[in-house]
């Protein structure tokens, strides 16, 4: 099973400075060709509301392709991991990611006032 870290995932457009990359485009955003959407685009895609990759489906892609984009990740955000080590991260990441929403609010409100 695969993991993606997506606090750590540069994602969609993180490439924009490079004119190579900017010449690139998928699904109307640029991307690197050691993007792991490009390499494995049966296993990942980028999520709508981070702009991170996700793990649309497990086991879809070749062995190939996924030892091909999870080697080429710059931010080794990529990981193999068993079902149970799944549940337990992908809930820690919601925690991390609704703390992070809350502590945004919380500096918000706090410069407002």
């Amino acid at each position: 099973m695969l993991f993606v870290n997506e606090l750590r995932c540069l994602g969609r457009g993180a490439c924009d400075t490079h004119a190579m990359c900017a010449q690139r485009s998928h699904s109307a955003w640029p991307g690197c060709s050691s993007c792991c959407v490009d390499k494995a685009p049966r296993a990942f895609a980028f999520a709508e509301d981070t702009g991170a990759a996700r793990v649309i489906a497990q086991g879809t892609a070749g062995e190939y392709e996924l030892r091909e984009a999870v080697g080429q990740c710059p931010t080794e955000c990529i990981h193999h991991v068993t079902p149970h080590q799944l549940v337990v991260l992908e809930a820690q990441l919601l925690r991390c990611a609704l703390m992070k929403a809350h502590t945004m609010c919380v500096l918000h409100d706090a410069r407002l006032a």
